[in-house]
């Protein structure tokens, strides 16, 4: 059965080439109307032999959808058509995969936990809590 394995939240900015390491955060603190920050998460125990829809979901404090992505595809193997898929009629051979997405402007709709849901062909694996706080425009970050 799919899951999630690792599960952060980053600074929005830092998925660059190169780049070795990545400031996890523990929460946001904002002191304008949007707020930015990152995902970087793995989905692993899969089957190679199919292609995958996953998208993500972002509710704010009060349970309403802010954000929906677009599905995306992990597209099957493309070795599995042949041997390993005859090796291995069973589905035995099980994949994973670390991906990481930015949102940036997102809607700042009270202080409070805001959730992200993972789905993966179409049933929720995990639901992750960031906190949000609004901070006063004097107040250093």
């Amino acid at each position: 059965m799919p899951k999630v394995t690792n599960f952060v939240f980053c600074e929005p900015g830092q998925f660059k080439p190169g780049s070795s390491q990545i400031p996890f955060i523990e929460g946001v603190s904002t002191s304008s109307s949007l707020f930015g920050f990152a995902i970087l998460y793995s989905i692993t125990s899969f089957s190679r032999f199919e292609d995958h829809n996953v998208f993500l979901s972002i509710k704010d404090p009060h349970e309403e959808e802010l954000i929906k992505t677009e599905e995306f595809t992990i597209e099957k193997s493309e070795d599995v058509s042949g041997d390993l898929s005859r090796e291995f009629p069973s589905k035995e051979l099980l994949n994973g995969a670390t991906m990481a997405i930015e949102f940036n402007d997102v809607e700042y709709r009270g202080q409070g936990l805001y959730k992200v849901e993972v789905f993966f062909d179409g049933e929720l694996l995990g639901e992750f809590f960031l906190p949000v706080i609004l901070r006063k425009e004097s107040e250093k970050e």
